[in-house]
């Protein structure tokens, strides 16, 4: 950041902080008890305890979580990486899917409530900061929605997440590589093979530019079957990229209990 706009935005903080006290009281938006403010994302800390973090054990590849005791292995991979590998190398998430993180996306990306950005990139801060080492990347590419759907929306959540982590890790943001060029159905209902077909072609990239050999970053809110990132991971390998992990903030947990796979 530049001194210009570092004092800009000294100035600028207090006028923004009081415009948003109009709205927004010193209070957490979530449980309404507690005092939070503005550069707390209006969550307090005792809101944000109740978030379960990635913990090990989980599956190398896709950074989800499995219950057992995998310390005789070097490294373990699901049963559905193994028989179905994604496009990424790996992916790594802040936390465990629940309530509290979902409901604050939720209202990020479809109420407009940046006042909860603050948390969150503090959240994916923290996730790069334990699985990464900053100068081993070349960029970051946030997953990238339809024109039509940004139009919409305001904004593309992972665009600015990927913003906040590029000005704290120093690794460039790419933002014009790859585009959404299909404006594909909601994945929401969808099952994993139905996301796959859903997202075949959604992507391309537009650009010269040689990527070969370059170690890129993918940034999104959530992870659930990685059909998306790894489609993302599947165009930037084609352009011969050496190596494309994925980083968001929520992932979901795979629970294994009498040979039943639950996904939550």
């Amino acid at each position: 950041m530049s001194g210009a706009t570092s004092f800009l935005t000294r100035w600028l903080r207090p006028s923004i902080d009081s415009f948003l006290r109009l709205f927004y009281p010193e209070v957490c938006q979530f449980c309404f008890q507690n005092k939070a403010l503005h550069e707390d994302g209006y969550i307090c800390n005792f809101c944000k305890k109740k978030t379960d973090p990635i913990e090990s054990p989980l599956c190398k590849v896709c950074g989800n979580m499995f219950p057992g005791d995998f310390a005789g292995l070097k490294s373990f991979i699901c049963e559905t990486c193994r028989s179905a590998p994604p496009c990424f190398d790996w992916a790594r998430a802040a936390v465990q899917t629940g309530n509290l993180p979902l409901q604050a996306i939720y209202k990020y990306k479809y109420g407009g409530c940046l006042w909860v950005e603050p948390w969150l990139g503090e959240l994916l801060i923290d996730c790069a900061a334990k699985w990464i080492t900053y100068a081993d990347w070349d960029m970051i590419i946030p997953v990238p929605l339809h024109p039509s759907k940004k139009k919409k929306r305001g904004f593309n959540q992972a665009e600015r997440l990927g913003k906040i982590l590029s000005l704290h890790t120093g690794v460039a943001l790419n933002t014009e590589l790859v585009h959404r060029v299909k404006n594909t159905p909601t994945q929401t209902r969808l099952s994993p093979e139905e996301r796959i077909n859903n997202l075949k072609d959604a992507f391309k990239i537009f650009s010269t530019q040689s990527l070969s050999g370059k170690r890129i970053l993918v940034v999104d809110d959530v992870l659930t079957t990685g059909a998306t990132c790894s489609e993302v991971a599947r165009v930037l390998k084609k352009e011969e990229a050496e190596f494309v992990c994925v980083l968001t903030i929520c992932r979901g947990t795979i629970l294994m209990r009498s040979g039943e796979t639950i996904q939550k």
